[in-house]
């Protein structure tokens, strides 16, 4: 199944870099750096608009890059206030539940699957 089956590169790349507020306890500094000059000159663009996100200083920092022959500012700044929109309506979800969930991502050394987890689970509310 899926033999000779071409799947296209997706549009939009978005690359999470984590919470770089205590990165390595001091032992590194970050610069800040012009995004269209962190690419090497030689290397195109593998998605027509690349994301990146961090947290810096308690804030979620959005860099987005684009190739701007093919979007105009208008449409990309569009795209970042669906983008924001969603997140917020997300966020909102999450702060007005009660109980707390979990999900595999929460546990850091990835010895658990979602069936672990959900086994894990079933047994505290048992015991409650």
């Amino acid at each position: 199944k899926g033999e000779g089956l071409v799947v296209p590169e997706p549009p939009i790349a978005f690359n999470y870099l984590g919470q770089l507020d205590d990165t390595a306890a001091g032992e590194f500094e970050l610069i800040p750096v012009p995004a269209r000059d962190s690419r090497d000159k030689c290397q195109g663009r593998s998605q027509a608009i690349e994301i990146d996100g961090l947290v810096r200083d308690g804030r979620f920092v959005l860099t987005v890059t684009y190739n701007e022959g093919q979007f105009g500012e208008l449409r990309i700044e569009r795209l970042l206030e669906l983008l924001r929109s969603s997140l917020e309506s997300v966020i909102d979800h999450c702060r007005r539940k009660e109980e707390r969930e979990f999900t595999v991502s929460d546990f850091s050394d990835g010895a658990i699957d979602e069936h672990g987890l959900e086994a894990i689970l079933g047994e505290l509310e048992d015991e409650c």
